[in-house]
């Protein structure tokens, strides 16, 4: 336990301003996606390794 209170403001404070995360989704139609940006964006995330590689296959 954190005797500050610290942690739990932060948590609480994530909580409050994103939601619980585990638990949420986008849905967005296929066809408003711009697939070639999204490639573009991927494959910067490969070169930057933003994107573990078990995730980016």
């Amino acid at each position: 336990m954190d005797p500050t209170g610290e942690y739990y403001e932060v948590i609480e404070e994530k909580q409050r301003r994103f939601g619980n995360l585990r638990d949420s989704s986008t849905k967005i139609p296929i066809e408003t996606i711009d697939f070639e940006a999204y490639a573009e964006g991927q494959n910067h995330a490969k070169e930057t390794k933003l994107i573990p590689e078990e995730l980016v296959e």
